[in-house]
């Protein structure tokens, strides 16, 4: 014996053909599975940015009520995503803001009537109110006023 080592036919060095599609077949269960879960985070976030830009809106009309001492009504036109914010003096009424709320791909605003209104009287109290509902692929939030608190809440659907 000089000290040749030999090598069996049996051992072999590397990862076969099946084992690699056997791994990525794992990989793909995996992913697919997580796939779902990660978009409908990402569709809840969408809708949780559209609700908050109506959610900010109708508190600034609060706040400028109180702050002005005089009404203020936040009318939304649901088909148009657009917005404004009015004042209510014995003068006249006075536009405060307008704008285009800006909603993400597959979220829409709804409302019973063409133009939703957020009414507020100068203590910050909702003197009436008309539901605004922004939907998303899966799930809706419906954002209102309580009459007797004026705060705006939020309902999921």
């Amino acid at each position: 014996m000089t000290g040749s080592i030999r090598v069996s036919a049996s051992v072999r060095a590397g990862i076969s053909l099946l084992e690699v599609l056997v791994v990525l077949t794992i990989l793909g269960v995996v992913a697919g599975s997580v796939a779902p879960a990660f978009r409908q985070n990402v569709n809840e976030n969408e809708l949780e940015s559209a609700a908050r830009q109506v959610r900010h809106l109708a508190e600034r009309a609060r706040r400028t009520s109180v702050a002005r001492g005089v009404p203020m009504t936040l009318t939304i036109d649901a088909a148009g995503a657009k917005y404004w914010v009015i004042a209510t003096t014995s003068r006249a009424d006075s536009v405060i803001a307008t704008g285009s709320l800006t909603m993400p791909p597959g979220v829409r605003l709804e409302s019973a009537t063409p133009r939703a209104a957020l009414r507020f009287a100068p203590t910050g109290e909702a003197t009436s109110a008309d539901a605004i509902v922004i939907r998303g692929h899966a799930a809706a939030i419906s954002i209102s006023s309580i009459g007797w608190r004026g705060s705006v809440i939020d309902h999921e659907k």
